[in-house]
């Protein structure tokens, strides 16, 4: 896909690499359990789930993004969406 990007002006392929993926809440015994097995690269559902309609909807500088940077960008578009509300 990144290949078949390259030559396409319509395309854009994104790799997202995130690390174990949470409930909302982090709560549940299976994200604990998890979290304390050493997943310390963690993202909850929904910002994972509002990174990845970021980048459908604005794209991304970087080919690929790590969970750092979709959580940063998740947390950054669920501010902003409790902010107009």
């Amino acid at each position: 896909m990144l290949e078949f990007a390259k030559n396409q002006e319509f395309w854009e392929t994104v790799i997202v690499k995130s690390g174990f993926v949470m409930s909302k809440e982090g709560h549940e015994m299976r994200d604990m359990i998890g979290y304390a097995a050493g997943s310390k690269k963690a993202i909850r559902i929904n910002e994972l789930a509002l990174g990845l309609v970021d980048v459908a909807a604005h794209g991304s500088a970087e080919e690929t993004l790590q969970n750092e940077a979709m959580v940063m960008r998740g947390q950054r578009v669920l501010k902003a969406t409790i902010g107009t509300k």
